[in-house]
């Protein structure tokens, strides 16, 4: 065996003779598994062996990933005995990942050396971190590369390796190893602008956090609050497009959810202050306030009612930004860019109906109510993007956000407040707003139910003009919005008209 084995060190060998070294690699990764853990010295000198036709680079294509594997198993089975060899065989395996990564598809080399790096990653992780921001690097853009997978049964398979492979080293590899080289792994990432990659880092890094255990939690926090913050700039300071700046943020917030898990109140609450500071310090209106929205409305959904007792730091703020993102007051918008605005709109209705949905505890005062009532109900005929964008908008969050906002207020009498206006909305000279304005009517109805009773009469003489509307999709409208409001209240609201 040893002697077959040779030949692969000294010059090509054809395809039989291919077989022959495969047969034999095969035959002592099988030695290894059954004797190396009982004798793991008689066998390091066989790791070296191993080592060396590593090295020397002229094992190619199958005949390399046989000997990967049998690497593999030799550093399972040696595990304490393989580490003083790690610097000679690493590089060379980072190398190969580096050079695969340029296939169309998964080659077996490739995917015997992902299956390589998991298993050493399984017996010596805490004497990696010289390798770790390389094998970080490769691994997070062989996962951009094949980040949707594919039809085909071995892409499919390798994705499923990458994803096992990136929560094996988020939860092997200590936080206090980890932290550094994410963060040199992210700068290099972005500089070769490879967003994807960046998203598969912070899965690690959310996998790493949901293994952290308190005690290194309190001495790792301030280096994952500059890390965070850092990570957080990256829609302000780097040019990207939307559809990458959103991806990239998609995947901070779910790993800052997983920190945010682990702290407590006294421990989160000058975290949260920290980055609401961050965003709009100054009042200078960056791409920041679009980012802490969207982690807010993350925020939100992870710690739900926890959430609303941090919300009050920011009400004034969201005010002023559905006031200043709204075309029907204003003609100084926010952002220059009409795409921007719309973005930061979306976020902080997603934020506020967040806190609303979640308020339990009577968050929503008269104070806050004089806040926010007003902007989010002027929202109604805010047609920025269009009137299409804003029926859209009104459906998928404008209405819930406002119906939940209803619900929490729990007050009638600031109820008939909120109701004038929504139905002042319904006198619109613009047809679709009189409709988004009485969707949005209907959808608090349904949701206040018989307690709605009281706003009726003067919510009455609005649908009668609407009924009379000139265009006959909104008197439509209006009659099965009444319909629905009869099945709500339980009485007939003919006598009415």
């Amino acid at each position: 065996m040893n002697f077959v084995l040779k030949k692969v060190t000294l010059f090509q060998i054809d395809q039989e003779q291919e077989t022959i070294v495969q047969t034999a690699l095969l035959s002592l990764k099988l030695l290894v598994k059954a004797l190396a853990v009982k004798e793991p010295e008689k066998f390091v000198p066989i790791l070296e062996f191993i080592t060396d036709i590593l090295q020397s680079g002229k094992a190619q294509n199958n005949v390399l990933a046989s000997v990967l594997l049998c690497l593999a198993e030799l550093c399972v089975n040696l595990r304490a005995h393989a580490i003083s060899a790690l610097p000679n065989f690493m590089p060379t395996v980072t190398k190969i990942l580096k050079k695969c990564k340029r296939e169309e598809t998964p080659s077996v080399l490739l995917r015997s050396a992902i299956t390589t790096v998991e298993r050493i990653f399984d017996s010596v992780p805490l004497f990696l971190s010289p390798y770790l921001e390389k094998l970080l690097t490769e691994i997070c853009q062989l996962a951009a590369k094949w980040d949707e997978g594919g039809e085909e049964q071995k892409v499919q398979s390798f994705v499923s390796k990458i994803v096992i492979m990136k929560k094996k080293i988020g939860s092997v590899i200590p936080a206090r190893v980890l932290l550094p080289a994410l963060e040199d792994c992210y700068e290099k990432l972005a500089a070769n602008k490879s967003y994807k990659g960046i998203g598969a880092l912070m899965d690690i890094l959310g996998e790493n956090l949901a293994y952290l255990q308190s005690a290194e939690l309190s001495s790792t926090l301030p280096e994952l609050t500059s890390f965070f913050l850092n990570v957080l700039k990256f829609r302000d300071e780097i040019e990207v497009s939307r559809v990458d700046a959103n991806e990239v943020e998609s995947h901070v917030v779910r790993a800052l959810s997983a920190l945010i898990l682990k702290l407590s109140e006294s421990s989160f609450r000058p975290f949260y202050y920290k980055l609401y500071d961050w965003a709009v310090r100054g009042n200078i209106r960056s791409e920041r306030a679009i980012t802490f929205y969207k982690l807010s409305s993350g925020i939100a959904h992870s710690l739900k009612s926890l959430f609303v007792l941090f919300a009050g730091q920011f009400l004034k703020n969201a005010a002023e930004i559905l006031d200043a993102c709204n075309i029907s007051k204003t003609q100084e918008m926010y952002f220059t860019e009409e795409e921007k605005n719309k973005l930061l709109l979306e976020n902080v209705l997603s934020t506020l109906d967040a806190v609303f949905t979640y308020d339990n505890q009577q968050f929503v005062n008269k104070d806050r109510f004089n806040i926010l009532m007003q902007p989010l109900v002027d929202q109604l005929e805010n047609a920025l993007g269009g009137i299409d964008q804003l029926v859209t908008r009104n459906e998928k969050i404008l209405t819930p956000c406002i119906v939940h906002f209803a619900f929490a207020t729990a007050d009638d009498s600031l109820w008939k407040q909120m109701n004038y206006q929504i139905l002042l909305k319904m006198r619109s000279g613009e047809p679709k707003i009189r409709l988004v304005s009485l969707h949005c009517l209907t959808e608090v109805v349904k949701k206040l139910g018989e307690d709605f009773l009281p706003l009726l009469p003067e919510t009455v003489p609005f649908l009668a003009e609407l009924l009379e509307d000139e265009e006959e999709g909104v008197e439509a409208a209006s009659q099965s919005a009444i319909r629905e409001m009869e099945k709500v209240l339980g009485e007939s609201l003919q006598s009415y008209f």
